[in-house]
Formats: structure tokens, sequence, C-alpha cells
């Protein structure tokens, strides 16, 4: 097998590597049992959740630039946003079963936005890094 093949498979298999460590990261998280919010920061962890899925919009792109580099940008930002807004739903279920912590559909919806924010500036930054 030719280095550079070598070189992309290991590349590939770091970045989602990384992946699945920030969803293990992030489940671990969610497995918290979580507290009420004071008033004035109530909303502040729907922030939390757009910066958090942010970071996993743009991982999971990362990965995809190598994983399938004849998508279109915009099918990869499609992409990494659907997968990562499917696995915020699949934690906010688990936050079900979490004592003190409950399923919101407010915070299903930061995450997708996170992620679909996360997954585009990861591809802008990626297609200016190219030119």
């Amino acid at each position: 097998m030719p280095l550079y093949e070598t070189n992309i498979k290991a590349r590939l298999k770091i970045r989602w590597t990384l992946v699945i460590g920030y969803c293990g990261y992030l489940f671990f998280l969610s497995s918290l049992p979580g507290s009420d919010t004071p008033p004035p920061f109530a909303h502040f962890d729907k922030i939390m959740h757009f910066a958090l899925y942010a970071v996993l919009g743009a991982l999971v792109l990362n990965a995809m630039l190598l994983q399938a580099p004849a998508m279109s940008p915009g099918q990869r930002i499609i992409f990494a946003a659907v997968i990562c807004a499917l696995y915020g739903v699949t934690d906010e279920i688990h936050q079900y079963f979490v004592p003190t912590r409950k399923m919101d559909v407010l915070d299903m919806m930061a995450n997708a936005l996170g992620s679909t924010f996360g997954a585009f500036a990861a591809q802008s930054f990626a297609s200016r890094k190219l030119k």
C-alpha cells in the first residue's frame, strides 16, 4: 500500500476517533445530575448546548473531508449537521433517564443549530485553506 494511502487512513482513523471520543464526553456530561439554573442564567444551558454541539459538528465535518472528498461542501454540511442533530436527540432521550435531568426539545434545537453552525464553520475554514 502506498505511503500516501496509509497516511490518509491513519488521519481518517484519528479524526473519527476524536468524534467518538467527543461523543463519549458529551454522554458523560449528560450523565451528570442536573440542577435548576438561577433566573439570570435560565437559558445559559442553551448556549452551552449550542457551543458543545458546534464542536461536534466541526469534528464530524473534518472527518468527512477525508472520508468523502467527492461530496459537495453543502452535502458535507448537511450530513454532519444531521448526524450530530440525531446524536443530540439520543442524548436528550438519555437525559430523560438521569436523575434530576429532563429531556428538552429546546436543547435538541440548540444541539441542531450548534451542529449546523460548527459544520458550516469547519467547511468554510477548509475551503479557505484550500485556496
